[in-house]
């Protein structure tokens, strides 16, 4: 894969913007993690009234170095969408709800990206894809991986709509085989059979990158959580995305020992509105929760590092 960066018309003010984003990179691994970045975020308000925050003077993920992998969790409410940057390699997880369309295409944006290598949509439900259909109308991706769960809604059948007009090639994803991401891998390795409940039906898949190992879990619940137990294949990470967003259906108890995860993130409206079993589940776990802003987690030289604004 290969993607087209800003290059010959960069936006004003790139050239500082750049050195900023090199010394809180910097300041950052200095400092073990431990630095305040609220400072390079403004209030952004999309179309449909949503108030938001992005960077004002991002740092460009190239500036933790083009060894470095970037997991963006983007904040977009109750629902998904994270960027993910590895080197000239970018994929965007999921896209939110229609109503935040402007702010993930402007943060896309924001960060040096005008094309996307891939872009993969977990499972059909809007609070995932609301906004893919306008996310590759703008950004072009090469791939895009799809749950094999089709949909009778306009959201859905916008979203294959976009794909065929843009040529974008789609990929059901065979489960267990190794995809590339640049120098990462990745593995999904459910959903295992056809389930009722669309959530079950979610891509989980296994970013893994310089010996760490990151689990994305999309909406996916304990039928599917059950399977993947028994499997047999090694579910062990350093970081899971929560599935559905902190849901009581999600996150059982033996799957979240099996997983034994040094980081947690729970993409959330309100950390509140998670039941405290799902947080009493996650007590030897560290969670970020996408609720105040955008969390980055970083891989570089075998370390994983989680911040947030």
């Amino acid at each position: 894969m290969s993607s087209s960066k800003h290059e010959k018309d960069k936006p004003k003010g790139y050239g500082f913007t750049l050195v900023i984003a090199l010394i809180v990179a910097l300041v950052y691994f200095i400092s073990g993690g431990e630095v305040d970045l609220s400072h390079l975020f403004y209030e952004y308000r999309t179309t449909g009234g949503y108030v938001q925050t992005i960077y004002e003077d991002a740092p460009y993920a190239s500036a933790f170095g083009e060894d470095a992998l970037v997991v963006q969790f983007l904040k977009v409410g109750k629902a998904d969408s994270i960027l993910i940057t590895l080197g000239e390699e970018s994929l965007l997880l999921d896209a939110g709800e229609k109503d935040t369309s402007d702010y993930v295409s402007e943060y896309i944006r924001s960060q040096g990206i005008d094309r996307l290598d891939a872009v993969i949509a977990t499972h059909p439900h809007s609070d995932h894809i609301g906004a893919m259909a306008d996310v590759i109308d703008e950004f072009r991706p090469e791939i895009c991986y799809i749950s094999p769960k089709e949909h009778n809604t306009s959201v859905y059948e916008r979203l294959l709509d976009s794909l065929e007009e843009n040529d974008v090639g789609t990929i059901i994803p065979k489960l267990y085989k190794d995809y590339s991401f640049g120098e990462a891998e990745i593995t999904f390795i459910a959903p295992m059979e056809e389930y009722d409940e669309m959530n079950d039906m979610s891509l989980v898949f296994v970013l893994k990158y310089d010996g760490k190992r990151l689990l994305f879990m999309g909406d996916a619940e304990t039928p599917s959580e059950g399977d993947m137990l028994r499997s047999g294949y090694e579910l062990s990470c350093d970081l899971i995305k929560i599935g559905h967003h902190g849901s009581k259906t999600s996150s059982g108890e033996k799957f979240i020992k099996a997983v034994d995860a040094d980081f947690a993130v729970i993409t959330c409206e309100d950390i509140k509105e998670v039941p405290a079993d799902t947080k009493n589940k996650l007590s030897e776990t560290e969670i970020f929760d996408t609720s105040k802003g955008e969390i980055i987690a970083v891989i570089q030289n075998g370390s994983l590092k989680v911040f947030s604004d």
